[in-house]
């Protein structure tokens, strides 16, 4: 690991390369520092006036094209890039290795006017790696990880990642840690996974706190504790990562290792959700839907769901087809229910499919088809959609977009009357009592009724009563 207190003090003698390694040290969190973009920025701005400034003007560029520490600001980022490259270039091929790395991500990334070549990317990496450069090591881990610019080698690719991870690299002991845990290039083990995790969490790498909050929520290679997986996901969610900001919003809706809140979920639901986090965007949708921890509004909730539903979250595409079919928050439109529930339903999500086999049996949206209700409530019915089975059991009973079946009927309707529907409980009791698709049994009929009308079933209870009467 680099002596960041050396660096500093070489920096402030007019050593410009110091000046960059002690920036890039903060923009990165790495050689033992905190990241601190600001503070990375003020370092390139210092050492701009310093000889050997150019790898400080590319400092400058990244933070400009990345808005990190300072303004985004694209043009001058290039402007820089461009400006800063003949000089890097110059060092590079005199063998300094912190220019040799910059000159990899310049080929890496396609920066200024360097086109991206993976090939002359990993070289440069490689030349800069082999001198002990920690970030090269682990640019050129993940070169050989992924197989760009050379063969895939993801055992040297672990290689690579644990030097760099030995001289406190955060990003490369947070990747190690994943390689470890998916069995990649080195023996399966979430120990030493979660081991890596922490490294790299405690220099306030903010994905690696995220992914031990996910250790210590799921029991992976550490102890399971809620109350540690919060503690982690709030360090990251500080940190602005969508993910842990959401699973604490969920810790907080259910009480989960921190006192419960619904406020608190749908503050942090609201983060994640500004972020792009689509299902963040969902449950800060439903927060407003149903007024937990904000008021009312069906309004926000419209614009939320329409938000994740645009992002392929198919809970919210069913949500919003929801509120359109019946005019919640938003202008009644039943094509445009359909034209949702379809998107949901064809990736798989049962509630929409069971709204979208309504919307057939109907005819709303769509063109009335008992076979097409049918098709849909089947795949719903097969993942344990309990409306959908009491419905699939009704077609079934009555013949209508199938053979008729009381067999089949009686079927469906117990696996929706396991589930609790009452309908279903109903009308598994009525088979029971008539022996249709089962054999009669007043006792089993009984016990069916008995059951919906517990859930103050009104059919139930009369039915119920007239069999004590008889």
């Amino acid at each position: 690991m680099i002596n960041i207190t050396l660096e500093k003090q070489k920096a402030k003698e007019g050593d410009g390369i110091a000046a960059y390694v002690v920036g890039d040290s903060y923009i990165n969190g790495f050689n033992g520092v905190k990241k601190n973009a600001k503070e990375g920025f003020k370092w390139f701005e210092a050492g701009y006036g310093l000889e050997q400034n150019a790898l400080c003007v590319f400092g400058l560029a990244t933070c400009f094209d990345l808005g990190e520490g300072t303004d985004k600001d694209v043009v001058k980022a290039f402007e820089c890039f461009v400006a800063a490259f003949p000089v890097i270039e110059e060092l590079a091929n005199i063998n300094e290795p912190v220019s040799q790395n910059i000159m990899g991500r310049y080929h890496y990334y396609g920066l200024g006017n360097a086109a991206q070549d993976f090939e002359a990317a990993a070289y440069w990496f490689q030349q800069a790696a082999v001198q002990g450069d920690a970030d090269a090591q682990n640019r050129l881990a993940i070169c050989l990880y992924e197989g760009e610019g050379v063969e895939q080698n993801r055992k040297e690719a672990v290689r690579w990642y644990t030097k760099a991870a030995d001289q406190g690299h955060t990003d490369a002991q947070n990747r190690l840690a994943f390689c470890y845990h998916e069995g990649e290039g080195v023996p399966k083990s979430s120990q030493k996974a979660a081991e890596c995790f922490y490294r790299a969490a405690e220099q306030g790498h903010a994905d690696a706190q995220y992914n031990l909050g996910l250790c210590y929520e799921q029991g992976v290679g550490v102890p399971q504790s809620n109350m540690k997986a919060a503690a982690w996901y709030l360090k990251a969610a500080v940190q602005g990562v969508a993910n842990a900001q959401y699973n604490l919003g969920l810790f907080y809706a259910e009480g989960k290792g921190v006192p419960q809140s619904n406020q608190k979920a749908a503050e942090l639901y609201k983060m994640a959700a500004e972020r792009g986090n689509d299902q963040a965007q969902y449950s800060l949708a439903s927060c407003y839907h149903y007024g937990q921890g904000v008021a009312q509004n069906y309004e926000k909730a419209i614009e939320w769901y329409t938000l994740a539903a645009e992002q392929g979250n198919p809970d919210a595409q069913n949500r919003l087809g929801f509120c359109l079919e019946k005019g919640e928050g938003i202008k009644q439109d039943y094509n445009k229910a359909a034209d949702w529930y379809t998107r949901a339903a064809a990736q798989g999500h049962p509630g929409a499919q069971s709204n979208l086999g309504s919307c057939y049996r109907k005819g709303e949206g769509v063109p009335q088809s008992f076979e097409k209700a049918v098709e849909w409530w089947q795949k719903a019915a097969e993942q344990g959609d309990a409306y959908a089975q009491l419905h699939l059991g009704n077609r079934y009973y009555r013949g209508e977009g199938v053979s008729q079946s009381y067999q089949k009927a009686a079927e469906w309707y117990f696996e929706a009357a396991e589930q609790g529907d009452a309908d279903a409980q109903f009308c598994l009791a009525n088979c029971y009592l008539k022996g249709e698709g089962v054999d009669k049994n007043p006792q089993k009929a009984a016990k069916w009724f008995a059951e919906a009308a517990g859930q103050d079933h009104e059919e139930a209870e009369e039915a119920l009563l007239a069999m004590k009467k008889n």
